[in-house]
């Protein structure tokens, strides 16, 4: 429910939450909406699911030290993390069709290929364990 003295954006800005949180239906990583009341001339309540830890930012904020950021990670992780994003840079650089300008105007190619015959090809997504 909005607090007294709540102007038009407030009133707005929680309309668009609860826009958002229908959208996104019933989901296990995000607060559930129960319910909502929206009558023209009375207050607008939204009602979500109980959370028992409070919100995301305090729990973040509480737990800080138990969250290691990139950059006090070893060098030895973020050697691996550079060449796992060069290496998909790579792959994806390999996926774009060739530039007009790359071929070679004499060289003896079927140009009379249509956009039906060629496959297209999608990438391979390995699951590790």
């Amino acid at each position: 429910m909005l607090k007294e003295g709540a102007c038009a954006s407030d009133h707005k800005a929680l309309m668009s939450e609860l826009k958002i949180l229908i959208h996104i239906g019933n989901h296990l990583n995000v607060v559930n909406l129960l319910g909502a009341c929206t009558k023209p001339n009375a207050p607008l309540m939204v009602v979500v699911e109980y959370c028992k830890y409070g919100n995301l930012s305090n729990y973040l904020r509480a737990k800080r030290e138990f969250f290691l950021p990139y950059r006090d990670r070893s060098p030895k992780t973020q050697s691996q993390v550079r060449r796992m994003i060069e290496a998909g840079q790579v792959e994806q650089r390999a996926r774009l069709p060739p530039s007009p300008s790359s071929s070679s105007i004499g060289s003896p190619q079927n140009h009379s290929s249509s956009k039906s015959n060629q496959k297209s090809h999608s990438p391979a997504v390995e699951k590790s364990e």
